[in-house]
């Protein structure tokens, strides 16, 4: 791909939708490609919105997929239309209910994730049943789907993409509430504690953070060195090209964040309220190496996001 094409939000997130749109229809790359005269790697490249996005190849893609309704059209010539802007807000989730998928699929072809939640476990570690829980709370009912629930599951993701490099961050009173049932909760503790055993996810918890950034910040970089900022919110997801500001937050968030052995007590005393037996069954969060968060994950720049020894942090 050309270093001076640099895709904006809203064509990685027109590039997904392309990809939800051909896999619904049961079609491979070959057999999209055929339908703008080119290759399974084009199809490919527009779908990682490698290349400019042409309006004849969109028109194009959309008869071979038998998109018919206006309201879908409408949407598509919407994203092709802010294609070329550093700022994108997702909010078709009644027309387009795939919007987590989407996000989904740009966090796949991520390299490195940073993501931080001041009210939820982060979404890239989230159950399928904490999930549906916590859509219940904030989805009205009628854009629930008994046969399909709507959520993520982003941790068969990051199982299936070793090389992107996973560094989480949230509040140890998102692990005392109940989102759902007390099942429920001892389940999600269970799946940190499994996560935190993968050599590419590394999880801390933080202390209450300033109330003027956004609950929830996702930091995304690709293989070639492109970076999206995503906003996840109850019904939309807000995609940003400019990174600064919000990377600059998640440095300060690393730098506050608990050390190993404080993240592992607040994921014992979850265990212990959710589920008292829970404890002895675990395995252990955390190694006993003591190497800080910028260690053992490499990829945190130092000196601006490597926490402070733990005895700089109080407990």
């Amino acid at each position: 791909m050309s270093t001076s094409h640099v895709p904006a939000p809203a064509a990685l997130v027109l590039g997904a939708v392309l990809r939800e749109l051909r896999v619904g229809r049961g079609m491979n790359l070959w057999d999209a490609a055929v339908h703008i005269r080119g290759s399974a790697s084009k199809i490919s490249r527009l779908e990682r919105a490698e290349v400019p996005l042409r309006a004849a190849d969109i028109t194009d893609l959309l008869a071979a997929y038998e998109v018919g309704d206006q309201l879908t059209f409408a949407i598509v010539e919407d994203l092709l239309d802010k294609a070329g802007r550093p700022f994108f807000h997702d909010r078709y989730a009644d027309v387009l209910p795939g919007r987590h998928e989407r996000l989904t699929h740009l966090e796949a072809r991520a390299h490195h994730i940073r993501v931080h939640d001041a009210r939820t476990v982060p979404g890239p570690l989230r159950t399928h049943d904490y999930t549906r829980a916590l859509n219940t709370l904030t989805l009205p009912d009628s854009r629930m789907s008994p046969a399909k629930p709507p959520g993520r599951q982003r941790p068969t993701v990051l199982d299936h993409t070793p090389d992107c490099v996973l560094v989480a961050f949230l509040d140890p009173v998102v692990l005392d509430q109940t989102i759902g049932d007390a099942a429920v909760m001892a389940d999600q503790i269970r799946a940190l504690r499994r996560a935190t055993q993968r050599a590419n996810t590394h999880i801390r918890t933080v202390p209450p953070t300033d109330l003027t950034q956004p609950p929830s910040i996702e930091y995304l970089r690709f293989a070639d060195s492109r970076e999206l900022i995503c906003l996840e919110q109850a019904d939309a997801v807000v995609y940003l090209r400019e990174s600064d500001h919000h990377r600059a937050a998640l440095d300060r968030i690393a730098l506050a964040a608990h050390d190993h052995t404080d993240t592992q007590r607040h994921l014992t005393r979850a265990e212990h309220t959710h589920h008292p037996r829970g404890a002895d069954r675990a395995p252990t969060a955390f190694g006993t190496d003591g190497r800080s968060l910028a260690e053992s994950t490499g990829a945190t720049p130092a000196p601006t996001t490597t926490p402070r020894p733990a005895r700089e942090h109080s407990s």
